[in-house]
């Protein structure tokens, strides 16, 4: 299990809050503006979205010697180090050209790396609350790569050192990150690739990618999970398209941005343990919508806090702890649900389709978070709210707290409810994995036993 969440240690810079970081240092340090960069995250995380469905579907249908899986995360690691070259090291001059070869790279780093990698979690571990564990080491893995990468600047701005003048993600504090992910994630990727094992992999030959959208259309829990995914989506979108510019220019805490963050983390890291005894005894999808209901409650408590950031710096940062630990299941259980879903699906069609299912998933959650995080900064510009200016009319900062506060916790509440209506849990699974295997074991008899058979291979 260790081996398999390695890799989160330098992919963490790949998932949020970093990529919203990226946005933020593209439209403070180079000449790319607010309006661009949204119309771009926009374009290149919907067209993006679509390729996935192509990396699941030939992730599902490679065979090799080393499995289905390796081989993609081979490719995806090399595609993410050339994402951290042009992605962390933009020239001086740099504009929305360059910010579009960096989102482009930067994506297709996700895609060609985490549907393999995760669809790869679903043929290791079948039991319903194995494949939850598994999703925790991932989890935490990713988490704690995120507080490495989060304390590095803090620890490089230490008047003993003197590395940097300042803990800011600015163009030197950037490229010393990029440097970071080229070498870490090859040395994190070797050990999944020596000592996990291959995986069951498909047993079937891989259908066309229209009859998985045809079989898809018929598939309840995955359209539950769809649609929950797109009010979830939508919501961190957008709070992570405003979230770091409101935190430095309404609340003036942009030298504590790292901090901030590194107390999050911390507190998702914390309460994993909890999400994992709360999905034994309620489920993975009531763990998660609960969650969500909750988050929203206690998220709405920024409104009252008053622009004044410094002084509220510790109330800020408690609400920081309360809705990020509370927004943990979102991290741990979609990897493990779209296995169980799978499944579902594997029972219907006699089909392996994990990685397909997820690819999929996938789709639909990159092009929700997009859309959210454009919608985030189309309404800033709509609110007349620049980043780059240092005060702002009350017009602006009122839009600036509907845009982080109001909306996204809306939908985080919509999320929850949906959530609670899925319909998988850990009984109706087993009862799929045992007709499932039933049904598998069924079939290499009668192979076994047909005239002239020889011993099955698989």
């Amino acid at each position: 299990m260790l081996a398999y969440a390695a890799p989160g240690l330098a992919y963490a810079l790949f998932v949020p809050p970093f990529p919203a970081i990226l946005a933020t240092f593209y439209a403070t340090y180079t000449t790319a503006g607010t309006a661009a960069i949204a119309t771009v995250l926009l374009l290149t995380r919907v067209t993006d979205a679509f390729v996935d469905i192509s990396i699941g579907y030939a992730s599902d249908a490679t065979r090799t010697r080393i499995g289905a899986r390796k081989p993609w995360m081979i490719g995806g690691t090399l595609v993410g180090m050339a994402a951290f070259v042009v992605a962390f090291h933009p020239p001086a001059d740099a504009g929305i050209g360059w910010f579009i070869l960096a989102v482009v790279l930067y994506y297709l780093t996700i895609g060609t790396f985490d549907i393999p990698w995760r669809s790869w979690a679903g043929e290791l571990a079948t039991d319903y609350a194995e494949r939850s564990r598994l999703a925790a080491y991932l989890t935490l893995t990713l988490l704690v790569g995120g507080v490495a990468f989060l304390l590095l600047p803090n620890l490089l701005a230490l008047p003993a050192l003197g590395i940097v003048e300042t803990a800011a993600f600015d163009r030197r504090m950037m490229a010393i990150l990029g440097w970071a992910g080229i070498i870490a994630l090859p040395l994190l990727v070797l050990p999944a690739l020596l000592f996990v094992p291959h995986g069951a992999g498909p047993r079937v030959a891989t259908t066309p990618i229209s009859a998985l959208l045809r079989a898809a259309r018929g598939n309840r829990p995955f359209w539950i999970l769809a649609a929950a995914d797109v009010c979830t989506q939508l919501a961190w979108g957008i709070t992570y398209g405003v979230m770091f510019i409101a935190l430095d220019r309404y609340w003036g805490l942009g030298a504590q941005i790292a901090l901030l963050l590194l107390v999050a983390t911390f507190a998702q890291i914390l309460v994993v343990p909890a999400c994992m005894a709360a999905a034994r005894r309620f489920g993975k999808h009531r763990t998660w919508g609960w969650s969500s209901i909750l988050g929203a409650v206690a998220g709405m408590s920024f409104l009252l806090v008053p622009p004044d950031g410094p002084a509220n710096f510790g109330l800020i940062m408690v609400l920081i702890a309360v809705v990020s630990a509370l927004g943990t299941p979102n991290m741990i259980f979609p990897m493990a649900i779209v296995n169980d879903i799978a499944d579902y699906d594997r029972l219907r069609s006699g089909e392996n389709r994990n990685g397909s299912y997820y690819a999929l998933r996938l789709l639909i959650y990159k092009a929700a978070f997009a859309i959210g995080g454009s919608i985030g900064l189309y309404l800033l510009a709509a609110v007349g709210f620049d980043p780059r200016l240092e005060t702002h009319s009350e017009f602006a900062r009122h839009g600036l707290l509907f845009t982080m506060v109001v909306l996204p916790n809306l939908l985080f509440v919509a999320a929850g409810v949906v959530l609670l209506r899925f319909p998988i849990d850990a009984r109706r699974h087993a009862v799929i994995r045992r007709r499932i295997e039933a049904r598998e074991a069924r079939s290499l008899r009668e192979s076994a036993a047909a005239p002239g058979a020889g011993t099955p291979v698989e």
